[in-house]
């Protein structure tokens, strides 16, 4: 989900930063993703024009999915159970609308 547009800024903000972790679970062990770089990833820069025209298109709605393309910077060893930490960086991502809709893309730097 994004939030308001901040027109001071010309930009959409994510939910997204150091340190949020992305889990699930793969071959019955528990992984969890840990985002190193999500504050500098959170913001999507768009000009005024497009931002409106972001909203035109998704109703509204502001419940979108981030596909992210992930860089594997280093492990943790899991403990007992416990999940396996993954730590990534945030190399780009897509955003998706209802429908599967293209809303945009970030690369981040």
């Amino acid at each position: 989900m994004f939030g308001e547009y901040d027109t001071k800024y010309r930009e959409f903000d994510f939910n997204l930063g150091n340190g949020t972790r992305i889990q699930y679970t793969a071959y019955g062990r528990e992984i969890s993703l840990v985002l190193t770089n999500g504050g500098r990833a959170q913001n999507w820069t768009l000009e005024p024009s497009e931002a409106e025209d972001v909203l035109r298109r998704t109703s509204g709605d502001r419940h979108v999915v981030l596909l992210l393309k992930l860089e594997v910077t280093g492990t943790a060893p899991a403990v007992g159970a416990g999940a396996l930490l993954i730590n990534t960086r945030i190399v780009e991502y897509e955003i998706r609308g209802h429908g599967n809709v293209r809303l945009g893309n970030v690369v981040v730097k």
